[in-house]
């Protein structure tokens, strides 16, 4: 299938990284999982209803056209928001008209301490990651029959700090996390869906496709995507955490701009598009793209990724990031032109939007963690 090229790649591609975790090998991948982050501000679970108040038109505009200014869409005030940090960033840049403000958050446990990779979700209050359980390792070390077991766990922040991180459920899929900036969903193995609202875990049952690229909307508490073959499935999520009323939203065999490339996995939710990340070749090399769709599955448009070492992608109610050594290619999003390609010390190589135009994201240069305000 057209897919297949994509899941191999993603699934080599991961399991390398389970490995190396579960060595304890502390060299750092310049790779992530394909799976990027998106954009804050996450509506009341009892309110799904909100996805069809602001649905754009249908019609040819939708085609060749962004949607509304996606700020305003997504969260006026979560837009326009900055973060507010005691201290002086540690570093800025200029991108356009605009000034991005960097800080370093505060180290104070292992440098292993967000698991595998460092690959890790946000919400505007905590990040949540995998680690092997302890015991388990422990185990390992004199039984190597034995399989890894993951477990889920989240870190509170405020402004520079990290609290402690507490475990929030056990034997869980490291492969399959996703938020919509409150809640947090993933699977426990087998197949059991489950979401974490902040205080209180809520388990499902039989989640019957192993799709390895969720994306939870932001924005609409019970509206999923997911991939599975050549198809990208939109569903809801229960109170209990199954799912319900999955309904095709595209297909390959019936979508161009998907069908002509190499590969693609599903990126990012909201409730005005999706993105999709496709690789294309470009002078013979493969490059990652952000393709985007409305909320009827119609093609918008496309963002280029960074042509040498692309790491990873974000989505925040303005602008759309792609990441690499050293370099970071800025997009606005309302209308998808370019903003700048910035040269910077930093590569950063897990984003992971948290509020507004902001981003938590760990350095695999500098094996540090960053809060930036755009």
């Amino acid at each position: 299938m057209f897919n297949s090229k994509y899941k191999l790649f993603a699934a080599g591609l991961m399991t390398a990284i389970l490995m190396s975790a579960c060595n304890n090998n502390n060299e750092e991948s310049t790779q992530t999982p394909p799976t990027p982050p998106a954009q804050p501000a996450a509506v009341d679970r009892a309110k799904p209803e909100a996805a069809d108040q602001a649905k754009p038109e249908d019609g040819d505009q939708a085609k060749t056209s962004a949607p509304e200014k996606a700020e305003q869409k997504a969260d006026p005030a979560a837009a326009s928001e900055k973060a507010q940090i005691d201290g002086q960033p540690d570093l800025t840049f200029k991108f356009g008209s605009h000034e991005a403000k960097v800080y370093e958050m505060k180290k104070e446990e292992a440098p292993d301490e967000f698991g595998i990779r460092r690959y890790f979700k946000a919400t505007g209050e905590a990040i949540y990651f995998f680690r092997e359980d302890p015991k388990v390792a422990e185990a390992r070390k004199t039984d190597n029959k034995l399989k890894s077991v993951y477990n889920l766990l989240k870190r509170p922040y405020s402004g520079r700090t990290f609290g402690e991180a507490e475990v929030i459920d056990e034997g869980v899929d490291p492969y399959f996390l996703t938020t919509n900036g409150k809640d947090v969903y993933y699977i426990v193995r087998p197949k059991t869906p489950a979401y974490y609202d902040g205080s209180k875990k809520h388990h499902g049952h039989d989640f019957k496709n192993t799709t390895k690229h969720p994306a939870y909307a932001y924005g609409i508490s019970s509206d999923i995507f997911y991939d599975y073959g050549d198809e990208v499935f939109k569903a809801n999520i229960k109170e209990d955490g199954s799912i319900e009323n999955e309904t095709l939203f595209l297909n390959v065999a019936d979508t161009p701009e998907l069908k002509e490339n190499g590969g693609f996995g599903l990126a990012y939710a909201d409730p005005y598009c999706v993105f999709i990340n496709v690789y294309k070749k470009v002078d013979g090399k493969n490059v990652q793209f952000y393709y985007e769709f409305n909320n009827s599955g119609q093609f918008v448009r496309s963002y280029e990724g960074l042509t040498d070492r692309q790491y990873d992608w974000a989505v925040t109610p303005s602008y759309v990031i792609a990441t690499g050594n050293k370099a970071i290619k800025i997009y606005d999003r309302s209308d998808g032109k370019l903003i700048e390609e910035v040269k910077t010390e930093l590569s950063p190589s897990v984003l992971a939007p948290i509020s507004g135009d902001e981003i938590m994201f760990y350095d695999s240069r500098a094996k540090k963690v960053y809060r930036m305000s755009l």
